[in-house]
């Protein structure tokens, strides 16, 4: 099957197919059925009517694609699947494009259904191959698919998050044979960020498949504001109505420099300013983040090093809001419960005692390369607010539950494994919706530093 490229998602073409019979219009009025209003009753806040709707569609046993920005409550969604196969007596798979991703979904099912019926396939973690409620990678199911077919014959529904992963250049066929080889008897919930194409992501699926019905919401529940963190001072540059406020002409002048030093002939020279500016140091930003009480944040790297570093450049910080007794006492018992889960050689790692010294100081970092159990750590005293930041790769922003009120951008480039290229805007958005907590916050808050590579005008 060829490449696609990454934005906007391109559905692969099928073969031709006698058409299917189209989904029926959406139901205007929720759902009356017991079963939904049993789900209902275990949430302290309404429903949201686009999650009302799909729920009502699933009721029906139909199958749905919801497309809504990060942070919006998809998830709720996929909830109502997982809980509608449990009382109906069938199995349920819950797919994921990362392992951090189903650790954390493993342990939230765990948590509401109990260890007897919740089990979790990784590649590398087989826990309760037999359980109810079966957590997995998307690669995980493809090969289930492909080798032993039969252990789908009693499942009743697959949950497919993160499903615009069908973008993806090197991953997104997992999505795809997932897809097409899936029993048509099998109803599917699809959760997705908004993507420019969903209709038709949902129309090949239809295809493929069997008719979905697509349910899109583009409010996001905290709105979000935007800042350039240029010379020391936070600049609100979109406020929480999208209006842009400011502009400014500075960044990319060492690529500038290296432009004009290979070209050859006349070149418009733009003014000096008489400065040279650097790059902003993540302690910088995070001092201005605590003083205008912008904290707890995320604070996005791309490669592991770099989360590691930025962490260290924090290391002699001790943010206030954990510099107390009765805060450092909790956070003294929560590593001390992780550390006695650890081996004595495995906590005296470099890695445990560095994160163990930087999270007594509000501070921490998380990435593919952490040891499991430390993920757990950080993401626990993080959702507690005794982690005021966190350096974490975009992995983070891909579905686990660790909100906060600041996100910042590190760059706005990345390496893709090929070449350095810009953020596309599915990855910025994916990132940013990780600002503001629904419920605490009455808006997030976007932070791109200034960049003496990138232009002001080409992050925006």
């Amino acid at each position: 099957m060829p490449r696609k490229p990454k934005q906007p998602v391109q559905p692969p073409q099928p073969a031709a197919r006698k058409p299917r019979k189209q989904p029926a219009p959406h139901p205007a009025q929720p759902s009356a059925d017991p079963m939904v209003a049993e789900f209902r009753a275990l949430y302290p806040f309404p429903l949201d009517p686009f999650q009302e709707e799909a729920i009502a569609h699933l009721a029906a046993d139909e199958s749905v694609m919801v497309a809504a920005p990060t942070g919006t409550g998809k998830t709720v969604v996929a909830e109502f699947g997982v809980f509608r196969m449990v009382k109906k007596g069938l199995r349920v798979m819950y797919t994921t494009p990362i392992k951090a991703l189903s650790n954390q979904k493993f342990r939230d099912l765990r948590e509401q259904y109990g260890a007897d019926k919740v089990g979790l396939l990784t590649g590398d973690i087989i826990e309760n191959r037999e359980g109810q409620i079966m957590v997995m990678t998307t690669e995980v199911l493809r090969n289930m698919l492909l080798q032993t077919p039969s252990e789908l014959w009693d499942v009743g529904c697959i949950i497919f998050d993160e499903i615009h992963y069908l973008a993806d250049q090197e991953r997104g066929t997992t999505w795809e044979e997932s897809i097409i080889m899936c029993p048509t008897y099998i109803q599917l919930v699809c959760l997705s960020a908004t993507v420019s194409n969903a209709p038709e992501v949902a129309e090949w699926i239809s295809r493929t498949h069997s008719p979905v019905h697509l349910i899109t919401h583009l409010q996001r529940a905290v709105p979000l504001s935007l800042y350039y963190f240029l010379d020391g001072t936070l600049n609100l540059v979109i406020n929480s109505r999208g209006q842009q406020i400011v502009d400014f002409n500075v960044g990319g002048e060492i690529r500038k420099k290296q432009v004009r030093a290979n070209h050859r002939g006349p070149i418009l020279e733009e003014p000096s300013t008489g400065r040279e500016r650097t790059e902003p140091t993540p302690r910088e930003i995070v001092e201005t983040l605590e003083r205008d009480d912008l904290l707890p944040a995320i604070f996005f790297q791309f490669s592991r090093r770099d989360c590691e570093a930025a962490a260290d450049v924090c290391a002699m910080m001790r943010l206030s809001a954990v510099h107390n007794p009765q805060t450092l006492e909790r956070i003294n018992n929560i590593l001390t419960t992780y550390m006695e889960r650890l081996s004595p050689e495995d906590r005296r790692l470099e890695q445990v005692q560095q994160l163990v010294y930087l999270a007594r100081r509000g501070i921490g970092f998380h990435h593919a390369g952490l040891l499991p159990i430390l993920k757990q750590l950080v993401e626990e005293l993080f959702g507690q607010t005794l982690m005021r930041v966190v350096f974490a790769t975009d992995t983070l922003a891909l579905g686990v539950n660790m909100p906060a009120r600041t996100v910042v951008i590190g760059r706005m480039s990345k390496w893709d494994g090929v070449s350095r290229r810009p953020l596309i805007p599915n990855e910025f958005q994916q990132m940013a919706g990780r600002a503001g907590r629904r419920g605490i916050d009455e808006q997030g808050h976007v932070v791109m530093p200034y960049s003496p590579f990138v232009t002001f005008h080409e992050a925006l």
